[in-house]
Formats: C-alpha cells, structure tokens, sequence
C-alpha cells in the first residue's frame, strides 16, 4: 500500500555527515532497560521467556566450551547432529556457521559477518521451537524472529537505491527455520547495520545508517508505532528503540562474552514471546487478508477503548521522517466491505483518519499552574459558602492532587494519565477541533471551508490487563529524570476528518488558486476571532481544494497540530518556533521574543503564493526550489539563516522584485498572483500605518538605525528597529488589509 519507486541515489558525504550529526544528537546511550521493553507483559510469557533464556544461554555457553576446549574435532559435530526434521538444520551445525562471529574472527569482512549473524538468529528460534516442543509447553507462541534471505540488497518499498546489511521478520511460529525469501521494508520488523570491528567512531556511522533505514519502515507501515534496529559492529551488538524524538540503545552487547551472549538471547526471546505492541505494532489495526484493506479503530469517547472501526486501503500522507509527530492520513470509510478490495471494487473513502503524536510540552506545566490556582480558588470557596456537596468537594480534591502531579513532574505520572481527557492545556488537534466545530457549525457560510471531527480521541492499546494509553511512558517504559528531560513526551491520538481534499497543486488555474486560498483565510480570520485559534502553520500541505459536483472548487484549511488558543500563547515569555521552514515568517524563524499575530500566518501566505506561482499552476513538481534560486535559501541551513534571508528578499519592493516576483512563471493569470504578492509585501512590509515611526524604521523587513536626540547639542542615541515588533501593534487592522487584498 505504501511501496515508493526506486532510486538510484547513493549515500553522499554530506548526507553521510548529517546523518552522523543527528545520531549523535539523538541517541541516548547505555539505556539499560531498553532490552526490558522487549519483554513479555503477561506473567505467564514473562516467565516463560526467563526460562527460555536461561536453558538457550547455557547451551549454547556450553558450546562454546566445548570449542574452545578443543576436546573434539571439528567434523565431530556433523558425525553427531541431530536433525528434528527435513527442514530443519541441526543445532550443532547451526553453532559451527555462527563460531566465527561468536569468537571474534579478527580478518572479517562485512560481508562474512552476514550468515555468521543470520545464523545464530536462527539458532535461537531453532531452540526455541525445540524447548517448547520437548517440554510440551501448553502456551502457544506468538511468532519467531528470522532473518531475510536477501543481505547487502535495496528492499521493495524503498525511495533509494541504499543496501540494507540484514534485516529480521517476525514469522508465524510453524514456519520453516530458515531465511525468508525476498526483503521488503512492508515486511520488515529491524534492520541491522553491520561493520566487521567497532569503535565509538565506527558505531555512530552505523547507527546513522540504521536511522535512514529505519525511515522506511515507518512510511511503509501505517500500523507502526515505533521501531527497533541493530548494530553489529565486530562482536559487539547495540539494540536501539525508537521513540518520536529520540533513540535509546543498549549497552554494548558483546557476543565472545557469555553476558553478551546472554543479553541478545533474552532479546530475541522477548521479541518471540512478547506482545504486538511491544514489538512497536499498533493493535488498533489489522490487516484483514481476505478483504485486502485495513480495519482501524478510531476513539469514539472519553472511555478507554471505545471506538468505531472504519475500514481503508490507502493514504494520502505517510510517516516519511524518523522523528516528529509520524502523522498519517488514510481514506477511509466506516462501512466494512463485503468483497475483498480491488482496483475494480474500490473503498469509496468518506473521511480522513489522520493518526499523530501530540508533544507534551513545558508549556502544559504553566497551564497547569493557572489550573491548580483556579482549583484551590473554588475549593476555597466551596468550603466557605458550604454549597457543594461532599461529592463535588472530593472531585475538585481530586482534580486539584492531579494537576498538581502534572505540574511538578518532567513526565505525567501514571495516575495524571488516566485523567489525561481532563487536562487542559494539552495540545490537542481533536479538542481544539471540537470547539471550532461548535462555535462555526451556525454559520452556513463557512461550511466546507473547515474539517469536522467526527470521532477522536486518545488511542488505547489492548492488554491481558486493560487498555492502557499510548504514549513514551508505554513504549519506552519509566526513564530516569535525567532521561525524561532529554526524551519528549507523547500521546498517540486518532481521528476522522471530513470532507476530503485534493492537494493544492490540483487546481488548473490562477482564478482557482486564488479562490482555495481565500476560502483557507477566510476560515483562518473565522477561527481567530471566533475561537480566539491561531493556525500557525499556513503552508503548501495544510491548505486543501474540494473539487464540488458541479466542476467548481472551494478551499479548505487543515492541521490544526500547531495551533494553539490565544490565552495559552499568552503564558509564554518567548513563542515556540513552529511551521514549515519555507513558509515560516521571519519572527517564527528568528524565535523572537514578541507575540506570534494573524500577521505570521499572512506572511505565510505570502511566501506560499510565491512557490506557487515560481512553479506555475498545475505543476506537479515534488521539489519546491531548484538549484540555484534565491528562494532556495528558504529552505537551506538553520532557521536563523533562512530568517536573514528572508529579511534580505523582502526588505524592499526593489529586492522583493529582483529576487523574488521576476522568477514567477509567465502563464495566463500569472499578472493576478504577481499583483496579489505585491499588496501582500506592501501590507505587511510597508503598511501605512507605520509611516509616522522616525525615519519609517518599521518599513521593510531589516532591522533599522534610529537616531533619538532632544537638541543639536545631545549625543544621539542609536537604537535598533525591529519592524516586527513594532507592526504587532496594528496586527488587526493589517490583517483586515491583507484580507482585502485577496478578496
């Protein structure tokens, strides 16, 4: 369903070094209890894996003795293999194929390493099968970790032509032992990066190859929560989980070591016993094989595990980045089909399920100081005025001990979680949907012009026990405070969005553009002053056409990920950075310390109907710049350089014409867009309203030289105008102008 074309790009020096930088940045290392989340929740299989462990590690340990006690020949254990059946190789031929690694082979090459590796996998699900099997075990296991057949080879899905070393599978537990054909990143559970010796230099070059694979995987399953992935480097083997923003890996674990040995066993036995979740799998969507499509459960309440099923066969949006929110957006209908799904029986989508992560931020910390504040305020009162009944007092109590824990903490604590419905100031896509969707719904006029939230919420993932909330604290377990500062935290959240749109680059003509976009700020300047919402993320993806019945379009403004109510803005001495780098404004680039207005979300447009029109209308082009423009360095570098050079493009008409409006595709309508980006720039550049401020030092987009004496005899002042700051003044009026301009 999500399978890209091939490329032929090769991993280039640059891209090698960036790679290296955010492995670096990212990894936290040493975790001790990464290998611990692979473990089974349910008691039955936690103890189970314990003894698997146990008696795989002793044999094998006593394998190792006997090979290095050098007591038998090497073709001894041929002579006295013992084969359970056809298809299955013999435990002491299989240890024969993995010694070399086992012992360190000191003249290895990558590519020797590879069957040495595949093969004590292998060997571990080989006895695995066999234990239970013998013990008469009456537990049904899960699945086996395999590896794929194909090494060193680019897997189907992929959007490059790199190699993957090896990479493991979760198989059904009555296969065959042995490497499974072909190597698909759909398929794909880990990908292992291997190099024939280690050193810290040589471990950080591995995992940042891992972390380009590692991507992959991501957009190609839309049921993947997290993931795992390994280094090989020498003996030594590094486990690494992937969370949302950051990965934590396994101290070294070296396998000419019987601890090492030990470590990896209790890995690959956890994987095989442990839940789906566990493994990083969503266990609110399954792949119904028969119907070809998907079954997702979309939250429904404020109860854990309510839902509604829908049904779907693809997306429009992938999780095409290892770190972020991983959102996805799927076409899907509530309706389960009665044929399996096929190019001539189609799902007939009705909604959008959009499926992201929402940060928790120390923003929520502030919130929930004002919320302990207002709570002890009524509890006062009640107290005094004895109105509430003991029910209501006990509530509040309760509600106060919460907010409280919210406040204090790095992480929430788990009690905070199981409140989580009934904390403000979470940013919330579905809950700031809600109130959008109340306070608009009367107005006819804008129907259309704005998503509705049919169901949301939370996601919760099935246990032996109950359902418990998605989030870092069950995918990565409880971190150390330490930990929990360099990790963010995350919520997984789900919901449906209708009515359906079309990418922006589908309109066929300017009168069109000009239309989708004007209903996108119509919504904008509708949802600022009747919900009091900020967007903060106009860009080329969140602004929609709607094809209507008749041939017509209208626009639609999506993803509310980044917006954020005005009063809860308002508890920040500095606003977080946030949007698309090349739409971002100037003030957004440069995190300056001034309040984030509708002006920001105007300049965005304002740089959006610049790509446009750069690329022309009905250009299905998936690059936004080309080498060699000056709009380039909207997209290259930190954000400060992109926000310099923006200042430097837009600080007059002049170089707002040279480097910007004389690169605008000639076609029919071309002079609209070129004149609507000029009163675009003037509006927000050069408004009028500012023409009194000495020596017009809020004109233009650079900061300016102001000189302030009383008399000729003073010493005069310099100061520094940032016209950003001074234009939030007027960000209303200015605002109503820029409107005007597309209207």
């Amino acid at each position: 369903m999500g399978s890209r074309g091939h490329s032929s790009s090769q991993l280039t020096n640059t891209h090698r070094v960036a790679m290296a930088s955010e492995a670096k940045s990212k990894i936290v290392k040493n975790a001790e209890y990464v290998v611990d989340q692979a473990q089974p929740d349910d008691p039955r299989y936690l103890r189970l894996a314990q003894r698997l462990t146990d008696k795989i590690s002793e044999l094998i340990n006593g394998l190792v003795l006997e090979k290095e006690s050098r007591t038998k020949s090497e073709d001894h254990w041929k002579k006295q293999a013992i084969t359970l059946s056809d298809d299955e190789i013999s435990v002491n031929s299989m240890f024969d194929k993995a010694w070399p690694w086992l012992q360190g082979h000191s003249r290895s090459s990558e590519r020797e390493m590879y069957p040495w590796i595949s093969t004590f996998v292998l060997l571990v699900a080989h006895l695995i099968r066999r234990i239970l099997t013998e013990e008469d075990v009456n537990t049904t296991l899960p699945r086996l970790i395999m590896p794929f057949s194909d090494t060193d080879k680019t897997p189907e899905g992929s959007d490059s032509g790199k190699r993957v070393d090896l990479a493991l599978i979760c198989c059904d537990a009555d296969v065959p032992i042995a490497p499974q054909p072909g190597i698909d990143y759909g398929d794909v559970f880990a990908v292992a990066e291997v190099k024939s010796r280690f050193s810290e230099t040589i471990a950080t070059e591995a995992h940042a190859q891992m972390f380009d694979y590692t991507r992959q995987i991501y957009y190609n399953q839309i049921d993947r929560r997290f993931a795992w992935g390994l280094t090989c480097c020498g003996t030594v083997v590094n486990v690494c989980q992937f969370n949302n923003y950051k990965v934590h890996t396994s101290p070294n674990m070296d396998m000419a070591l019987h601890s090492g040995r030990l470590e990896f066993i209790r890995l690959i036995v956890g994987w095989s016993l442990c839940e789906r979740r566990r493994l990083g799998y969503d266990e609110t969507i399954t792949w119904l094989d028969g119907l070809n499509c998907y079954e997702i459960e979309v939250p429904s309440g404020t109860v854990p595990g309510d839902h509604v099923k829908y049904y779907s066969s693809s997306f429009i949006r992938g999780a095409d980045h290892l770190f972020g929110r991983h959102c996805r957006c799927l076409l899907a209908t509530p309706i389960r089909p009665t044929i399996p799904v096929s190019d001539e029986a189609p799902i007939k989508p009705t909604v959008v399920i959009k499926d992201s992560w929402t940060i928790y931020s120390l923003k929520m910390e502030r919130v929930a100081a004002t919320s302990v504040a207002q709570t002890e305020a009524k509890l006062c009162a009640n107290n005094n005025d004895g109105a509430s009944g003991s029910a209501d007092i006990t509530t509040d109590m309760s509600r106060l001990q919460v907010q409280k824990d919210l406040q204090s903490c790095v992480w929430p604590s788990v009690d905070v979680l199981q409140d989580v419905y009934h904390i403000s100031g979470l940013r919330n896509e579905y809950a700031l949907l809600h109130t959008i969707n109340s306070s608009l719904s009367r107005d006819k006029d804008l129907d259309g012009i704005y998503p509705k939230a049919e169901n949301g919420g939370w996601v919760y993932q099935p246990t032996y026990r109950e359902p418990v909330l998605d989030c870092t604290l069950e995918v990565t377990g409880i971190l150390s405070a330490d930990d929990q500062k360099m990790t963010p935290f995350c919520l997984h959240g789900r919901h449906t969005l209708a009515p359906i749109g079309q990418p922006l680059r589908t309109v066929k003509s300017t009168p069109e553009l000009i239309t989708v976009l004007y209903d996108a700020m119509r919504c904008h300047s509708a949802i600022f002053e009747k919900c009091q919402i900020l967007h903060r993320d106009i860009s080329e993806n969140n602004i929609l056409a709607v094809r209507n019945s008749d041939g017509s379009v209208h626009g639609l403004l999506i993803d509310f990920d980044c917006a954020e109510e005005i009063s809860a803005q308002k508890l920040s001495t500095r606003p977080e950075r946030t949007g698309t780098f090349p739409f971002m404004s100037i003030a957004n680039l440069e995190n300056l310390p001034i309040e984030r207005t509708v002006l920001d979300d105007w300049e965005s447009l304002l740089y959006l109907i610049c790509v446009m029109s750069f690329y022309g209308i009905g250009n299905d082009t998936t690059s936004l710049f080309e080498l060699g423009h000056p709009m380039l360095l909207w997209t290259e570098g930190n954000p400060l350089t992109i926000g310099r050079a923006k200042r430097g493009h837009l600080d007059t008409m002049d170089a707002f014409l040279d480097d910007v409006l004389e690169h605008f595709k000639h076609q029919n309508g071309y002079e609209d867009l070129y004149i609507l980006a000029m009163n675009l720039h003037k509006n927000l550049f050069a408004n009028e309203r500012l023409k009194d401020h000495p020596n017009n030092a809020c004109h233009g987009a650079r900061k300016k030289r102001v000189w302030i004496g009383n008399n000729k005899h003073d010493i005069p002042e310099c100061l520094r105008i940032d016209p950003f700051a001074e234009r939030v003044k007027y960000a209303s009026e200015i605002a109503q102008d820029s409107f005007g301009c597309v209207g």
